[in-house]
């Protein structure tokens, strides 16, 4: 679970250096998926539930923002 916050975490940071001070829709849905699963100890299913997405839709945008914070 290590993994996957470390990739929020960078998400996060992104987040908060965006563009003009302006961020983008990606960046915060980022900042929001990090957040709930932080809030849900780094649970993806309750994470997911909570989000009202499917576990694997949420994997995958994990997944996204692993190769976008490589």
């Amino acid at each position: 679970m290590g993994d996957h916050n470390s990739v929020l975490e960078k998400a996060l940071e992104r987040s908060l250096k965006s563009v003009r001070g302006k961020p983008t829709l990606r960046q915060l849905e980022g900042s929001y998926i990090a957040h709930m699963l932080n809030a849900y100890d780094g649970n993806i299913t309750r994470t997911a539930a909570a989000l009202g997405l499917d576990r694997r839709t949420l994997q995958r945008k994990l997944a996204r923002a692993a190769s976008e914070a490589a």
